[in-house]
């Protein structure tokens, strides 16, 4: 942090526009998919496109059915469940090795999301950036204390999570 001598490193100077940060976080939020259909529509053809689309809604809607279903006929409601009233044992493995690799693909996508902004926050502040990510910003500002707050809370729900024992119901 500098000093009450040294001025503090102005962090609006040459940074995102709101508009840019917002779509970053949107982009977080809901996942890259919906935020390239415009592109994908374009490069496939607004009408073959929006077949695609109508074809990929109705399989999903399908499947979705043919799982509720099932669900109800086997007498369980749990995914993992129906899964292995469906296909047996192997197709029950299959499943939680299938949404492990997804998870940890997720989480390394996340982490690598997360060292490019680190990266970027290191060339905004050169080296008066903190080892502390979130003590390279201003107390006074608000959105920034919100941010930190947000933070804490999201540290406070998820740290358990992942030492939750995960049990066969």
């Amino acid at each position: 942090m500098p000093t009450s001598d040294e001025e503090a490193p102005d962090i609006h100077a040459e940074g995102q526009s709101t508009t840019k940060v917002g779509f970053n976080v949107l982009n977080t939020i809901i996942g890259s998919g919906v935020l390239c259909l415009p592109y994908a529509l374009h490069n496939a053809g607004f009408v073959f496109g929006l077949l695609m689309l109508g074809v990929i809604a109705v399989l999903s809607q399908f499947s979705l059915y043919a799982l509720v279903l099932t669900g109800k006929r086997t007498g369980t409601s749990h995914f993992s469940s129906v899964t292995e009233a469906a296909l047996g044992n192997f197709g029950y493995h299959l499943l939680n090795y299938s949404m492990i690799i997804d998870m940890v693909g997720t989480v390394i996508l996340y982490l690598m999301i997360v060292g490019d902004m680190v990266t970027a926050g290191y060339l905004s502040f050169g080296s008066s950036a903190q080892a502390n990510i979130l003590e390279n910003f201003p107390d006074s500002d608000s959105f920034i204390n919100c941010g930190r707050f947000l933070f804490a809370i999201s540290l406070i729900f998820t740290t358990p999570l992942g030492f939750y024992p995960i049990r066969d119901t």
